[in-house]
């Protein structure tokens, strides 16, 4: 079964990212990495994932923004716990969304709107060092690494850790975890 169609293209700050239309979220929110320039002001709201975790709300600000090449604005919260930009039921009443599901299509007053499915590229988790650890130069260890909770689920699945420099000198090696793992280790190499 595919996935409900609940995002739309959303150009903020000359940008295109990815939207999420949320009927069951009361307040829109943004990524604090999507708008690193708003001047904030101090929040009234208390925000909650949908698995009753807080979220961190660092202000609330109002953003200009155009879907289809149709301007809009959202008086949102901020906040470093989401990735993205939800668009909830504030915004939906606000301007009077009409949301075919069947049809893949949210009207907005006289424009009508695609809504598409969610790619499933661009899911990423955050892994850290579980603890303090020191590799011999010109040496390799695993090292225990977490993958980070940001307190918002995603789905299961396997995940993958590039070769990339860490510092000068230090090298992580492609590695699989899986969410079925309760420890995870990651190969590290010493260069110099």
């Amino acid at each position: 079964m595919l996935p409900t169609r609940i995002y739309v293209t959303a150009e903020v700050n000359g940008k295109p990212i990815r939207c999420l239309l949320d009927s069951g979220c009361e307040r829109s929110v943004i990524s604090a990495d999507l708008v690193p320039n708003a001047e904030l002001t101090p929040s009234q709201y208390t925000l909650y994932a949908f698995n009753r975790a807080s979220l961190d709300v660092l202000g609330d600000c109002v953003i200009s923004f155009a879907i289809d090449g149709h301007h809009s604005e959202a008086d949102v919260s901020v906040s470093s716990k989401v990735d993205e930009f939800l668009l909830g039921s504030d915004w939906l009443e606000k301007y009077g969304a009409k949301w075919d599901f069947a049809d893949g299509t949210v009207t907005l007053g006289d424009h009508c709107i695609k809504v598409h499915r969610r790619r499933r590229e661009g899911i990423c988790r955050h892994i850290v060092v579980a603890h303090d650890c020191m590799v011999a130069a010109k040496h390799e260890a695993n090292i225990t690494v977490c993958m980070e909770d940001d307190g918002i689920t995603l789905p299961p699945g396997d995940w993958a850790v590039e070769p990339q420099g860490l510092g000068p000198g230090v090298m992580t090696a492609r590695t699989l975890f899986s969410d079925s793992q309760s420890a995870c280790s990651s190969r590290l190499k010493q260069l110099a």
